[in-house]
């Protein structure tokens, strides 16, 4: 019986310290702010059910004619400048759930390694992410959009090449997987850069 209690006892702390670090996410602080924004804008706004969301980093949060450029559809961008993959785990009860969502798409990967993290790291983080949504909606849509280089991190461009083309794989291991090259078309045969901007998005 003591040994009972004492085990009980033990899990309640382990449960407690993982609390504890969820709620003090590394990164918590620097979002924080900007995920009680949407949920102002939220308030204020009524958002037809089943949107097209897109989620990530500034790639999507600056582009600012994505829904001129789906016009046919209802766009929801809860793209937010700066984020990483963890950050789209962290809050994804704030900028996914809530919007019933129809189908997802994702960037993300060109900061998280240049944050010095792993390939390997960043695959483990993405596969999180998509198995997150998984669990919540089964069999649901997703697209991940390739990694993109650009003159300013073109030290990179190895590891972001060789991290799309692990992202390609992953999505052939699922039939709701989708995968995106947006990277190719921004450099040309001769391997050099066609667009000189770190958004191309916004040089169109």
């Amino acid at each position: 019986m003591i040994k009972r209690i004492w085990f009980f006892i033990i899990a309640l702390g382990f449960l407690g310290s993982l609390c504890a670090q969820d709620s003090t996410y590394y990164r918590a602080k620097i979002w924080d702010s900007k995920i009680s924004g949407f949920r102002k804008a939220d308030a204020k706004n009524i958002h037809p059910t089943h949107p097209i969301l897109f989620i990530g980093s500034s790639s999507f949060a600056r582009w600012i004619g994505l829904r001129y450029c789906f016009s046919k559809y209802y766009i929801l961008n809860c793209g937010f400048k700066g984020s990483i993959t963890s950050d789209l785990i962290y809050y994804a009860d704030d900028i996914i759930f809530p919007y019933k969502p129809s189908q997802i798409f994702i960037y993300e990967g060109d900061k998280d390694l240049a944050n010095s993290m792993s390939i390997d790291e960043l695959m483990i983080d993405i596969k999180t992410l998509v198995r997150i949504i998984e669990i919540r909606l089964p069999g649901f849509p997703v697209a991940i959009l390739s990694i993109k280089s650009n003159p300013k991190r073109d030290r990179f461009r190895l590891k972001y090449e060789t991290s799309n083309a692990l992202l390609k794989e992953f999505t052939q291991t699922k039939s709701n997987l989708t995968f995106i090259d947006v990277a190719s078309v921004l450099i040309d045969e001769h391997g050099k850069y066609q667009w000189i901007c770190l958004h191309p998005i916004r040089c169109i």
